[in-house]
């Protein structure tokens, strides 16, 4: 290649309509619903790539009832996951148990909390909120996909007594309402540039990692002690075990919603070759060529 631009195109139907028309050889994050009708088109080519993502609903943890262990089990439990996987998705990615992507010291043998309404009707009881309770998620405008599991979530937590008001706002009033600690719920994932999972495990689910446990409010003083002795040894598998027991108790706990790990969709223009995308999200151009 000559030359190389990159194009940011946030609106997926323009992505697509210009992807369609041939101004663009390659299109990242097609709709989950223009995979299949992209692939009938002559020539060009959609290449699922996997990537160490992970989305999820958190809770504030500061605001009653969400410090109750027994209601964040209560809202997992009234989750369909497979159905969201299926229904927003479709089917392009996997279910996740683990706060941490598919990566180094990936515990896998931690499953997504069965849906079970019943159960979730039981724990609510339990924790004194058997009339149920009003609630509000925050999901970022223009995000279908955030909007389309906020709407499943309110017609599964109505089931087991829960309102639940969905708002949209702005990124940076999103950004600034949770840093204050001002808002319930909220849709969110995050992603990794490195295989280890120290740089993950200090951004999303150690509290002295100052960003997302802080921000929810979520403080476990043994995965901070897990998380710093994790970083300074030297020993592979004792390593492993302390990430699998910081992962452990993340689940174990209900920390977050978690809901999957969602694969990168990629459609190609067949001229374009040796095209791919690494775990990282890092594009392998170096050895990519077009055709003419």
């Amino acid at each position: 290649m000559d030359e190389l631009r990159f194009e940011v195109l946030t609106d997926d139907n323009t992505r697509m309509l210009k992807f369609r028309s041939g101004e663009l050889d390659i299109a990242t994050n097609v709709p989950p619903n223009q995979v299949e009708p992209l692939k009938r088109v002559k020539g060009v080519t959609v290449r699922l790539f996997p990537q160490m993502r992970f989305d999820y609903v958190y809770y504030n943890h500061a605001r009653k009832p969400f410090g109750d262990v027994r209601v964040r089990q209560a809202l997992n439990s009234a989750v369909d996951h497979q159905a969201i996987l299926k229904s927003v998705l479709y089917g392009y990615g996997s279910l996740a148990g683990s706060m941490l992507p598919p990566m180094l010291y990936w515990n896998k043998a931690l499953k997504p909390y069965p849906y079970d309404v019943a159960k979730a009707k039981a724990l609510l009881q339990e924790a004194g909120l058997g009339g149920g309770f009003s609630t509000e998620i925050l999901v970022v405008s223009g995000d279908n996909q955030a909007s389309q599991i906020a709407t499943i979530l309110k017609d599964e937590f109505r089931a087991i007594g829960v309102d639940l008001k969905v708002t949209a706002l702005d990124p940076g009033t999103i950004r600034a309402r949770r840093n204050k600690g001002d808002f319930d719920m909220a849709k969110g994932y995050y992603t990794s540039d490195v295989i280890d999972p120290d740089e993950l495990v200090a951004f999303g689910i150690d509290y002295a990692g100052g960003a997302v446990a802080k921000w929810i409010s979520y403080k476990n003083d043994r995965i901070t002690q897990l998380s710093a002795a994790a970083e300074a040894e030297m020993n592979p598998e004792k390593r492993k075990a302390m990430y699998f027991e910081i992962q452990k108790i993340a689940h174990d706990q209900f920390a977050v919603l978690p809901l999957y790990y969602a694969d990168n969709r990629t459609a190609l223009w067949d001229s374009v070759h040796d095209f791919s995308q690494l775990p990282t999200a890092n594009y392998r151009l170096w050895e990519t060529w077009v055709s003419k």
